[in-house]
């Protein structure tokens, strides 16, 4: 007597719905990403704007001011 619980039924029959979900997932995500990606790289195109080097040293010494204050544990307020 077969039951649903058999890997024959489901190796047999209903092997194409989880790949096939996959793939259709994997579509709609890859279209999602590519249509938000074009769009932010449009908008930082057309944005106007230089960069000097005591703003762009200044944000990266905030960013890693930033990134050692979470790795030493002081923003444990986050993991409650």
């Amino acid at each position: 007597m077969l039951t649903l619980f058999d890997p024959l039924i489901f190796h047999g029959q209903w092997l194409w719905l989880p790949i096939t979900a996959s793939v259709i997932g994997m579509i709609f995500g890859f279209v999602q990403a590519a249509v938000i990606s074009a769009l932010i790289a449009r908008v930082m195109v057309s944005v106007p704007y230089t960069l000097g080097i005591d703003l762009a040293a200044g944000i990266g010494i905030a960013q890693g001011l930033i990134f050692l204050y979470f790795h030493m544990g002081r923003a444990e307020f986050i993991h409650r």
